[in-house]
């Protein structure tokens, strides 16, 4: 399989892939504030239709808020390890893929706790049902709530390119658009360079001296008053 075909196909599976990866890192985290408060989860659904139920407990504000909190924040610390891990001089193609879609995809679910805060000091109502605003009908305020979003935001983002990832994903884009079809393990450094001139052939091991400095550089002109 080429490059190019490669980074194709693995972009679109990837897509299921990390829906759902994230759905189910998004219900854990609320599963598992709910079980630390004493819950019965009794259902946990991941895909488009994800969501998670429990019965019994003990809430509070605080544990309320933070069990709105910790369907952002599980897969915001699973995001941060893979990046801690991740390796941008490595050839193989799915590999960029992941990490770059999933940390995007991760990154994207924070804008929502930027916004919707921000908005809301501005008059505009939150979202009934969503979890930013569970945690700002729990008391968090919507100021401290943008702005840890942002920095959760940034900090990721700083991550990414501390690690790496824009270049060792923008390096696998320029290496399909030159058409290099090198595999994962080839020892090729780069791209394959089109239209590089023939190699020299190989001397002989006997032949007239003049012949072998004619062999060593065929592409040189030949001298005045001779022919080729």
């Amino acid at each position: 399989m080429d490059r190019r075909t490669e980074y194709v196909v693995s972009t679109l599976a990837s897509m299921p892939v990390l829906l759902l990866a994230y759905t189910f890192l998004h219900e854990a985290g609320h599963a598992l504030v709910a079980m630390a408060n004493g819950a019965t989860v009794e259902s946990f659904v991941v895909g488009l239709d994800a969501h998670v139920t429990w019965s019994g407990g003990t809430w509070t504000d605080g544990t309320t808020a933070l069990h709105a909190v910790a369907g952002v924040t599980l897969p915001l610390l699973v995001v941060a390890a893979a990046l801690l891990g991740y390796r941008r001089h490595v050839r193989n193609v799915t590999y960029h893929v992941l990490h770059a879609t999933g940390a995007a995809v991760v990154a994207g679910s924070t804008l929502p706790w930027v916004a919707i805060p921000a908005l809301s000091g501005l008059g505009v109502a939150p979202p009934a049902g969503d979890d930013v605003t569970h945690a700002l009908d729990a008391g968090l305020p919507a100021w401290a709530v943008t702005v840890s979003a942002m920095g959760a935001l940034v900090g990721l983002v700083g991550l990414m390119a501390l690690r790496g990832l824009p270049q060792g994903w923008w390096r696998i884009v320029r290496e399909i658009r030159a058409g290099s079809t090198t595999t994962p393990g080839s020892t090729t450094n780069g791209p394959t360079t089109v239209g590089a001139p023939p190699p020299p052939p190989p001397l002989p091991t006997s032949a007239d001296p003049a012949d072998l400095a004619d062999l060593a550089n065929p592409y040189a002109p030949p001298p005045a008053g001779w022919s080729r």
